[in-house]
């Protein structure tokens, strides 16, 4: 939840500086829950935060819902080349 105090901890501690890390996410849906534009359930906003954007080697968005994007061959093929490095 935004402003939850786990998310407010989570951006406090920065990540070791030898750790890479990449933001992908869906903005494939709408949401009573979350306002605006969102992926059905986050945010586009809230996935989007600074702190997550600071120093990613990739950021990438995909036209899936918060759980479609976890099939998607796309993004699966961009992982596992990822990994491969």
């Amino acid at each position: 939840m935004p402003g939850s105090s786990f998310l407010q901890q989570l951006f406090d501690t920065p990540l070791p500086k030898e750790t890479s890390h990449y933001l992908f996410f869906g903005f494939k849906g709408s949401s009573q829950f979350a306002g605006g534009n969102s992926d059905g359930v986050v945010s586009i906003a809230s996935e989007l935060r600074p702190e997550a954007q600071a120093g990613a080697k990739l950021i990438r968005g995909f036209d899936e819902n918060h759980t479609s994007i976890l099939q998607n061959k796309s993004l699966i093929e961009l992982i596992n080349g990822i990994l491969a490095q």
